[in-house]
């Protein structure tokens, strides 16, 4: 489902049921599939596998959220789902949250904290155009990014027009900081574009 504005708070929050969406259009999550206000996460997780496929609408695929605009946590919490996405538009997909879209007029310093949060949830994606993919993110468009035992245990295969990949975050145009936190996935790529990437992030 879809929020719009407020914050959203999940405390021993959890998904287990696999979703599997043909003709989709937009934004899928585990929890969440758009949230236009906040969300914050404690003790949750989400095994579910999730499958989406669209023909001509853009999907923005995450284990947690597909789609937010406003800052949002994350605290002692994982995605096991394996996310599998195949778009002939464009795609954003991560083991988090695949499109976090920058909204400065909500805080003065809009993105994304998290605490202890991992990712087990095989990507498997097919993108038509631009499409990105991150173990945790899939796109960034702004604001800041900060990680403290952030890690991605699980690989990536992607092809198609793939912009941006990474262990962690796929692209980002913000700001980014890590600590204690790495990538142990095996990143697979077959692009028809020029790709931006690596095992760590963008």
């Amino acid at each position: 489902g879809s929020m719009s504005g407020g914050t959203f708070t999940g405390t021993n929050l959890h998904n287990e049921a696999a979703l599997n969406l043909t003709g989709a259009d937009g934004n899928i999550g585990g929890l969440i599939g758009y949230d236009s206000g906040r969300a914050d996460f404690v003790s949750s997780y989400n095994t579910g596998n999730i499958e989406a496929t669209s023909s001509s609408a853009t999907l923005n695929v995450g284990g947690f959220i597909g789609r937010i605009k406003q800052p949002s946590t994350a605290e002692n919490s994982y995605n096991k789902g394996n996310l599998t996405a195949n778009s002939s538009a464009a795609l954003n997909i991560g083991g988090l949250i695949g499109w976090s879209s920058y909204d400065p007029t909500y805080d003065s310093n809009p993105g994304i904290t998290m605490t202890d949060f991992y990712n087990e949830g095989i990507v498997t994606a097919t993108a038509g155009a631009e499409g990105t993919a991150g173990g945790i993110v899939g796109f960034m468009s702004g604001g800041t990014f900060s990680g403290t035992n952030v890690r991605n245990e699980a690989d990536l295969h992607l092809t198609g027009a793939v912009e941006g990949v990474g262990g962690l975050i796929g692209y980002e145009k913000g700001i980014t900081e890590f600590y204690s936190s790495y990538n142990k996935g095996n990143i697979d790529v077959t692009s028809t574009v020029n790709l931006y990437g690596g095992k760590f992030l963008q």
